[in-house]
């Protein structure tokens, strides 16, 4: 009898031992976060839990369309950086401009349905994305601070408009997943 428990304990710290290991490989590659902000809706909402791939671009470049983790230079009230989603726009060569309420890339105007409010106020002339970094906007463009503001990323003066682009050191992952609230659960494109 004292073999045969001695052999089932063995069983259950090997699993566990293996479940440990796999939670911490996991977490190498993802990380779970929550939306604060309104700044993604309706694409994201507050409170709603995503899964960032953490080496989503180890291989690969980030590209327009993907919702992208930015560590910003804005602080919390404990004076930590905060990260925020944003979704890339621009990538390195691209022309945005924003007129009308519409924003134009490489000189077409861009169809973006994901947009809380359809239009994106806030002008700004043609700028061409640097190499080694991103142009950024929330779909809530009404409340997001994003490339158009100067607390996302390093400043760059157009016309005595300061925009900031994000650099490809500041994106800390692609989110990939809504895991909560299930009634939302599903992979984001």
């Amino acid at each position: 009898m004292k073999k045969k428990t001695i052999k089932v304990l063995i069983i259950a710290l090997r699993d566990a031992l293996i479940a440990v290991a796999l939670l911490v490989i996991l977490l190498q590659f993802f990380a779970p976060m929550v939306v604060i902000g309104p700044s993604m809706e309706n694409t994201l909402q507050q409170k709603e839990i995503v899964y960032v791939a953490k080496q989503a671009y180890l291989f690969s470049e980030p590209q327009r369309g993907d919702l992208v983790v930015v560590h910003t230079k804005i602080e919390d009230a404990a004076g930590n950086d905060k990260r925020a989603v944003k979704r890339i726009i621009g990538v390195p060569g691209d022309t945005i401009g924003i007129a009308g309420g519409t924003v134009y890339l490489n000189g077409v105007p861009l169809d973006e349905p994901y947009t809380k409010e359809g239009r994106t106020d806030s002008p700004l002339g043609d700028i061409t994305v640097p190499e080694g970094a991103y142009f950024v906007l929330g779909d809530n463009r009404a409340e997001s601070n994003d490339s158009r503001s100067s607390t996302i990323g390093y400043i760059h003066d157009n016309k005595n408009t300061q925009i900031s682009f994000v650099s490809e050191s500041q994106i800390r992952g692609k989110v990939v997943l809504r895991i909560m609230p299930f009634s939302r659960f599903g992979i984001l494109e």
